[in-house]
């Protein structure tokens, strides 16, 4: 069923939580449940609810009038989350009566919305219905929820967040925003602000105005100064609301801050074929393709027709600059050497990441039979 005005209260039951010991651990569930997991914390059931908004709404805020149901047992042994996943997405709007050290999770529930490409959208109400005592192993656990959830009614929305591109070297980021308002005349008040992605926290603030009357379309290309900010994924948030603050519309894009990306642009040996006492010229042209320095190592191995490793070149490269290649060459002596096919493998590793690596094939002259190469994992 298609909604065409929201629902301004709802009613929720959670289904009764299941218990599966294994050893000295008690694992609890909810069906239709996931977890709540922060590290070092006990792993406790939560409970998602999606309720679908029409088009022309915006959520304003989503609170609990009552809750019940509640059971209490001793006695259980939850597991400790060994990784970290903030589930918390929006505000909790009523604390819990327990001691907030001594019980976890320390709140009710939180609350989001998802834009849908129809122009309605979907809150999401994830509930905190089960609450556990690290120190006593005590549990509650509320089945019964009744939420109310304030709108306003919205002819205003962001119809373009564009951002010239997905990487930015530190300077100047510039941001494309437009507007529509397909309702009566209203002033609009305009926010864009940047933030370090999962942090919340702003780290630079685009614009902030109000047009006054706003019909029809408008738009805008704040830009924000990110020298000295560091480098990483960044959000940038646009959020429209009326003169009174009722929430409009808000839209988010992601970008990143001074990628580092380098590719190896070129990788040779000659000559193909060689005399034993011959020198095998090996280059490498490594360039970075990313919006800030590069600082790495290159290696060069020499293998033999079993894999194994006869020769290591390795350089350093540092501070390489945006749009800036390195020539690495080096020359490998064969004096010595066995008869036969040799493969030559070059890759750069960098700021944690490594290039994809490139194999070029040598082989002594007059050599009977072209064996295939097997490259062992020497790097």
């Amino acid at each position: 069923m298609v909604l065409t005005e929201p629902l301004p209260t709802l009613d929720v039951i959670v289904p009764d939580y299941q218990v599966n010991s294994v050893g000295a651990l008690d694992y609890v569930d909810i069906p239709g449940g996931l977890w709540w997991l922060e590290e070092g914390m006990p792993e406790v059931p939560i409970y998602p609810v999606w309720v679908e908004i029409p088009e022309g709404y915006k959520v304003q805020g989503v609170s609990i009038t009552s809750r019940g149901g509640l059971t209490e047992t001793t006695g259980l042994n939850l597991p400790l989350a060994s990784m970290e996943a903030d589930c918390g997405m929006g505000r909790s709007q009523l604390s819990i009566t327990v001691d907030e050290v001594e019980w976890m999770p320390n709140r009710n529930f939180d609350w989001s919305t998802v834009e849908n490409p129809d122009g309605s959208s979907s809150l999401l109400i994830t509930i905190y219905p089960f609450y556990y005592s690290m120190l006593t192993t005590d549990v509650a656990f509320y089945t019964d929820y009744h939420f109310q959830i304030v709108y306003a009614p919205s002819s205003v929305e962001v119809t373009n967040l564009a951002l010239g591109s997905e990487a930015y070297a530190p300077g100047d980021v510039v941001v494309d925003i437009g507007l529509q308002n397909t309702g009566q005349a209203q002033d609009v008040v305009v926010s864009a602000v940047v933030s370090l992605h999962g942090s919340g926290a702003p780290a630079g603030s685009l614009m902030l105005s109000t047009l006054d009357e706003l019909t029809g379309t408008a738009s805008f290309s704040p830009m924000w100064d990110s020298s000295g900010a560091v480098a990483g994924l960044y959000d940038v948030e646009v959020t429209l609301r009326s003169a009174d603050g009722n929430l409009l519309d808000r839209e988010s894009q992601m970008f990143q801050l001074g990628a580092s990306v380098g590719e190896i642009a070129a990788f040779t040996a000659t000559p193909g074929e060689f005399e034993i006492g011959d020198t095998v010229d090996v280059t490498m042209i490594f360039s970075n393709t990313g919006t800030s320095e590069i600082t790495g190592t290159a290696f060069i191995h020499v293998l033999d027709e079993g894999g194994w490793m006869v020769q290591e070149f390795t350089d350093e490269i540092n501070g390489l600059a945006p749009g800036h290649s390195v020539t690495i060459d080096h020359g490998w002596d064969t004096t010595g050497k066995p008869g036969g096919t040799y493969g030559i493998v070059g890759y750069v590793a960098y700021d944690g990441l490594a290039t994809d690596p490139m194999a070029v094939t040598v082989v002594t002259k007059e050599w009977p039979i072209y064996l295939p190469l097997v490259v062992r994992n020497t790097y």
